[in-house]
């Protein structure tokens, strides 16, 4: 049984917050503007607009101003939805309709899209556990086109769930023929000492039934990105005691076969993470003998830091495969694929050759993936 876990990033579009470069690219031109409008001695109304949008791009305001219209789907029918408003169908089968709507997502590139599946199609795995997902229909057809064009049969069950980002960011599992997700379970209900969502996203775990009949439970997590301040710390570490108490429950009902995968977006000395690290018997595969990944040739190939994943592989753990003592000894190979992520710096390591720069990249985070004997 092979099980790979990957934070894709999104298929085939993904929100415009999300997506950081295209700040930098233009952020000088935003500046030019600025100063040129800021320098007319007579500004129309329209200037001052432009140099509002300027100022907010810019970082001078912390709000964004909402669009006036929202563009959703139903029934088959899309309609365009005046904020406080009655909703008025305005692109059916029999009224046409001119106009423009805000959005709040960019396409992802086609070179991108087909790099995140070839990270995939290179591991092939019979379970594949994913991060960021934007929805279910994305995923279908991403599993029965993009992955096929590379060489991988489809997978046989697809399951997504949406959870609480409104970013579109989602969980979704994947499992070839004779892998059957018995059960699921979301956690993305669950709420913090502050009364709010405890999961960005979510925390679901998921069994699977292997076809020589045994089970594993997944838990797939993806704690919230963010810095050293004690806000960031504070939830990460809730998270990682909510997950720690998702396996403690699991073991003491009798489930051996525990994972813990995902983006749990903290170094792995860190006291956020102290719940699953220190306080679990819980291994990390970039620890079996098994762990395979191709190491950096870049002029820190020698320097070793904490937080890499082993000895001459310089990059900073973000995405971890946790399992549990008796899924862990049933290891056989375990490894790392980060040849769809364009290095920075002075790391080099091998990529694939439709992998140019980080704009196609195919995510900014490794593949992670397991192979299980007797399972």
């Amino acid at each position: 049984m092979k099980i790979a876990s990957f934070n894709i990033e999104n298929l085939f579009h993904r929100d415009s917050g999300l997506v950081h470069g295209n700040k930098s690219r233009n952020f000088q031109s935003w500046v030019d503007e600025f100063h040129r409008l800021m320098g007319k001695s007579l500004r129309s109304d329209t200037d001052y607009s432009r140099l509002r949008e300027l100022a907010f791009l810019l970082g001078f305001t912390s709000k964004a101003t909402e669009p006036y219209l929202v563009l959703r789907q139903k029934g088959g029918q899309l309609y365009v939805k005046p904020r406080g408003s009655q909703m008025e169908e305005r692109a059916t089968d029999k009224v046409g309709w001119n106009g423009w709507v805000q959005v709040h997502s960019l396409p992802i590139a086609e070179k991108t899209l087909k790099n995140k599946a070839l990270a995939i199609a290179t591991v092939n795995p019979d379970v594949l556990v994913l991060q960021e997902v934007e929805d279910g229909l994305s995923l279908a057809e991403f599993n029965a086109m993009t992955l096929v064009e590379h060489g991988m049969a489809p997978f046989e069950q697809l399951l997504h769930l949406e959870g609480n980002s409104k970013s579109g960011l989602g969980m979704a599992i994947l499992t070839k023929k004779g892998y059957e997700v018995d059960s699921i379970r979301s956690h993305a209900h669950k709420k913090g000492a502050d009364g709010q969502h405890l999961f960005d996203i979510d925390c679901p775990e998921y069994t699977i039934i292997t076809p020589r009949g045994e089970s594993v439970t997944v838990i797939n997590g993806h704690f919230p990105k963010g810095g050293t301040d004690n806000q960031d710390h504070s939830r990460r570490k809730a998270q990682a005691e909510h997950a720690k108490n998702q396996y403690k429950k699991l073991l003491m009902s009798g489930h051996e076969h525990v994972l813990i995968c995902g983006t749990l977006n903290d170094v792995p000395y860190s006291d956020a993470l102290s719940p699953l690290l220190r306080d679990t018997r819980l291994r990390d595969i970039s620890k079996h003998d098994g762990f395979e990944v191709d190491s950096d040739r870049g002029g820190d190939a020698t320097y070793f830091r904490m937080g890499a994943y082993r000895k001459g592989v310089n990059l900073k753990q973000r995405d971890y495969m946790l399992c549990s003592p008796v899924l862990f000894a049933k290891m056989d190979t375990c490894g790392m694929n980060r040849r769809g992520v364009w290095p920075i710096k002075k790391t080099q390591w091998n990529v694939y050759p439709t992998v140019t720069s980080k704009e196609n990249q195919a995510s900014g985070h490794p593949l992670l993936w397991a192979q299980f004997q007797n399972l």
